[in-house]
């Protein structure tokens, strides 16, 4: 699990991007239905989508969140936090605004926005607060300071003990 977590939230993105492949919202009336894919709102591509500016926002800010997370290898907890919020705020305006049901794609989408959000916010405020008397130590692979009672280093996943 340690080796995985500084690709967690690339992942996250990754499926986030992935989910607007699903359909994301659609009506049925008579035994006719129609699905709208996540993709076609942001593009206004396809015979019953338009394009609609807070799927288009969500879908890009998804895309930097993604790049941001492979360049910066998962370390920029704090921009991927504030972009995790940005993506559930628009799924938010999101589910007032449209008329039709929300489908699949879209619950997709909000469960890995608030797994992002709830990762980052966990590794920024909660991770390496060392209870007291818990003695620090160098990573002997990477020299990043550590506390005596991991196993794996946060920096470089390396085994401690």
């Amino acid at each position: 699990m340690e080796q995985i977590k500084p690709y967690l939230s690339t992942i996250l993105f990754g499926l986030i991007l992935i989910s607007f492949f699903l359909p994301f919202a659609g009506a049925g009336i008579f035994g006719f239905s129609i699905n709208i894919l996540g993709i076609s709102l942001v593009f206004g591509i396809g015979e019953y989508a338009d394009f609609y500016l807070p799927t288009f926002i969500i879908f890009f800010v998804s895309i930097a969140g993604l790049i941001i997370s492979i360049v910066f290898k998962g370390q920029n907890k704090l921009l991927e936090l504030i972009l995790g919020g940005v993506i559930f705020l628009f799924l938010i305006i999101v589910a007032i605004d449209v008329p039709i049901a929300l489908k699949i794609g879209f619950y997709f989408i909000l469960i890995f926005s608030l797994a992002l959000i709830g990762y980052n916010a966990y590794e920024l405020f909660f991770k390496g607060k060392a209870p007291l008397g818990t003695i620090t130590m160098k990573c002997p692979t990477c020299g990043a300071v550590v506390y005596s009672n991991e196993t794996f280093c946060s920096q470089c996943g390396a085994k401690l003990k």
